[in-house]
């Protein structure tokens, strides 16, 4: 298909998405860090625990040394917070022993984020980030409250990335995010840690904001007519774009009118 009609849609047509603070209420929060060395003789630990909806920065860290002079170490961190617009939360653990000490039991730390929001109409979302873990374990969820999983990652000795696109119908959810390590003198490894980072971004639907980043503009139009023309289309939408169950020349005018118009 020809795409220089793309440059007939007017350059005034170019809109910010709308925020989403109608549409989504933060309900709740449970975050944390701790971190913690022991053995037979001793035990250390630090960590920060906090349930309200300000902005969380963490970073515990401890040593301990046995009667034997083993050693080992732990540390945690976490930044996040959260409105009615945006979820961000970054965090890591580490935990270290000496090998082969027979007084030395452990050294554990994690980092964890729990956010309970409530959403009142149909909201569009992008939920990106990663989780990385050597030998411990990281992971992010989103999932409907008493109801199934929207989305799951897990990494135990890798990295993964995710990007996500989609629509949040009315209800409540919860997004956890977690990265937890623990050793001791026989584990395998003497040194592990692991980290997450999640970003889930909220925004009232405009219907021309095709690709679900928060504006209205020419990549938009661009993955629109990729998708009519049958190539692909982003998560969650359709370039059936009036929802007649038929892909047409009324999809394309349809979409061309939500374009120009702002949100």
């Amino acid at each position: 298909m020809d795409r220089s009609f793309l440059m007939l849609a007017p350059i005034a047509a170019l809109c910010v998405a709308q925020h989403a603070n109608a549409q989504v209420t933060i309900l709740g929060s449970q975050r944390s860090t701790y971190a913690a060395v022991g053995g037979s003789d001793f035990y250390t630990d630090d960590g920060d625990t906090i349930s309200t909806n300000v902005p969380f920065s963490s970073f515990p860290s401890v040593c301990g040394t046995s009667q034997s002079g083993a050693a080992g170490c732990a540390d945690a961190t976490q930044y996040s917070q959260m409105s009615a617009d945006a979820i961000l939360a970054q965090g890591s653990c580490g935990a270290s022993t000496t090998t082969d000490a027979p007084d030395l039991e452990q050294s554990f730390s994690n980092s964890v984020l729990v956010v309970r929001f409530r959403v009142d109409a149909d909201v569009r979302y992008r939920l990106f980030g990663s989780v990385s873990s050597n030998y411990a374990g990281s992971s992010v969820v989103l999932f409907r409250a008493g109801g199934s999983t929207v989305h799951h990652y897990y990494e135990s000795i890798s990295t993964a990335d995710f990007d996500e696109l989609g629509t949040l119908p009315p209800g409540e959810y919860e997004l956890h995010a977690v990265a937890d390590a623990s050793v001791n003198p026989s584990s395998p490894m003497s040194s592990i840690g692991a980290n997450y980072q999640a970003e889930l971004r909220f925004g009232i639907p405009c219907p021309a904001d095709f690709n679900a980043d928060g504006a209205v503009d020419f990549f938009d139009y661009d993955e629109f007519v990729v998708a009519f023309e049958g190539t692909a289309c982003p998560p969650g939408v359709s370039a059936d774009f009036d929802a007649d169950g038929t892909i047409d020349f009324f999809d394309y005018d349809a979409f061309v009118v939500a374009f120009e118009t702002p949100c």
